[in-house]
């Protein structure tokens, strides 16, 4: 009975609460609007606040902490096979180590580059989970850098600088030297020499006793900085320039940085270099357009007739003729400016349509006249 007794009481307390409200909520009403006003106006804002504040949800707060890590808990999967963050590092310390004793080449990708000990700039990069280092001196040794030996620190800085910046996300070459710590992050790093691997390759296809380079090989290109009018890329040791021009034989291309983009391998041919075994200097020559040519001809210049008329785009322009594409054929044409019965000059990406008057068989094009569209 007392149990029940004591339900009872339990239940009727908040309705005796709410009967309370009710009646003080009247009291309230009943008052003069001043007495309200003064009431409310008196009411301080901190114990308010402080009150919200004691109000958060007591998870919120918790949720702001950070979470340790603590213990592993394997799983019954034993088909499965995870690689953790520090079984990836403790790889990428090792063939690092292994590559140091080797003097072995790698590849590491061009993430920035910042002012250091004063005049002096190193440019960053990483190879997998490692940062790498090189001093900018080395990196850009073998660069084609006009009176950057006579030039003071600080332009010298500036130009090493302005140069690197258009190199991010290029893939390098390079040989660790060695592997450090960072004194205030304490992470890894390794320190990079460029030069030596571009020496290395050079000494093996330009100058060594088994040198392979000659016209005609076929090789792969890296693209290391792109302008609108041609792209640099490293192939064998060797940064050299590509022009649009020889970056596609059937294509006219107007912004190569929009075509190629740094880090990007592109096949090519070797067309000409230049070795100078005094001074240890090499020269190279690459086109994409001739390998293309050689590789992929789309169509021979039998497939189109002479005095037949065929829509062609203009992809060279020079004082004595104009050298254009077929485009469905993707057979290349050469117009003398004379030929040219339009009333304007040409210019690269101009629409055309040209009237084959002969072959050229031997070398492969034909030639005409051209009238712009």
């Amino acid at each position: 009975m007392n149990e029940k007794n004591e339900t009872c009481i339990e239940m009727t307390e908040p309705m005796q609460n709410q009967e309370d409200v009710l009646q003080e909520q009247k009291q309230a009403d009943a008052l003069p609007a001043e007495d309200v006003a003064a009431d409310t106006a008196a009411a301080p804002a901190e114990p308010a606040t402080e009150q919200a504040e004691a109000g958060k949800p007591a998870r919120r707060r918790a949720a702001r902490e950070p979470v340790r890590l603590k213990k592993t808990i394997a799983t019954a999967n034993d088909m499965v096979e995870v690689e953790t963050p520090e079984d990836r590092r403790a790889k990428d310390i090792d063939e690092i180590r292994r590559a140091i004793k080797q003097e072995r080449i790698l590849t590491a990708k061009v993430d920035g580059v910042e002012p250091f000990d004063g005049d002096n700039a190193r440019i960053i990069g990483h190879r997998n989970s490692l940062k790498v280092v090189f001093e900018a001196k080395d990196f850009f040794h073998f660069s084609n850098m006009a009176g950057i030996e006579e030039a003071s620190d600080a332009v010298r800085q500036q130009r090493y600088l302005r140069k690197a910046r258009q190199m991010t996300e290029a893939s390098v070459v390079f040989v660790p030297l060695l592997l450090s710590v960072d004194e205030e992050t304490g992470m890894p790093f390794v320190v990079a020499s460029r030069m030596m691997a571009m020496a290395v390759q050079r000494e093996h296809h330009f100058l060594g006793e088994h040198a392979d380079i000659e016209k005609g090989v076929r090789t792969t290109a890296t693209v290391i900085s792109t302008g609108p009018a041609y792209a640099i890329v490293e192939a064998l040791g060797v940064e050299t320039t590509i022009g649009a021009a020889h970056l596609s034989a059937y294509e006219y291309i107007e912004d190569v940085s929009k075509c190629v983009r740094n880090g990007d391998g592109i096949e090519v041919m070797v067309t000409d270099f230049a070795v100078d075994r005094e001074t240890g200097k090499n020269s190279l020559r690459v086109s994409r357009a001739e390998l293309e040519r050689q590789l992929t001809p789309v169509e021979t210049i039998s497939s189109v007739r002479r005095g037949g008329v065929y829509s062609a785009t203009v992809l060279l322009a020079t004082e004595k003729m104009y050298k254009v594409v077929l485009n469905g054929f993707k057979i290349l044409g050469y117009i003398s400016r004379s030929a040219n019965i339009s009333d304007e000059m040409l210019h690269p990406g101009d629409a055309v349509n040209m009237m084959v008057h002969g072959h050229d068989y031997e070398k492969g094009y034909v030639w005409g006249g051209c009238h712009k569209k």
